[in-house]
């Protein structure tokens, strides 16, 4: 698990703690934004989602997506499936979307990757009827898998993406 603030021009992405709890409770109090996340029960039981998260050893990042002044913007994940893949997920509070904090949270956190030297593919598996966050993974460098990875066991409504290290000129990998 990485506990390093990952930062961000706008954003600071902190260690997910039991904390955060009545923070994230705020951020999901409006159940709509979880319409295409599937794999998240509702309703949303704060607590207890925070506890299994924190004690879940396959997410490497799992971390609470904050403005720079403090205020609670949402959550990110970088994590391994049951088939060893590694995917990225986060869910923004409603008064967030539209500012471009996910795609900021989602390099930011692909860039702290990078820079550790992991080369491995990360996966985003994302609701059909999602276009906003589809259009943000295109812009980011994912591409659209034409069938599931073996044992990803995701749900048939997610379209499952992928972006493999950009690199640069001698080798090394880029953040992007």
């Amino acid at each position: 698990m990485i506990n390093a603030c990952l930062l961000a021009d706008r954003l600071v992405l902190v260690p997910m703690t039991h904390d955060d709890a009545s923070d994230l409770a705020l951020i999901a109090a409006d159940a709509s934004i979880f319409r295409y996340i599937p794999d998240i029960p509702q309703p949303f039981d704060a607590g207890r989602w925070v506890r299994s998260v924190v004690a879940n050893d396959a997410h490497r990042i799992k971390h609470v997506i904050r403005l720079r002044t403090g205020e609670p913007v949402g959550f990110l994940q970088l994590g391994q499936r049951r088939n060893g893949d590694l995917q990225i997920g986060y869910f923004l509070a409603r008064a967030h979307w539209g500012h471009g904090f996910a795609r900021e949270a989602c390099l930011s956190a692909l860039g702290f990757l990078a820079g550790l030297g992991d080369e491995r593919p990360v996966h985003a598996a994302v609701h059909r009827d999602n276009l906003t966050s589809l259009r943000m993974l295109g812009s980011m460098g994912f591409r659209r898998l034409d069938s599931m990875p073996p044992r990803a066991d995701l749900p048939l409504d997610m379209i499952d993406h992928v972006r493999s290290p950009v690199r640069d000129g001698r080798g090394g990998i880029l953040a992007r």
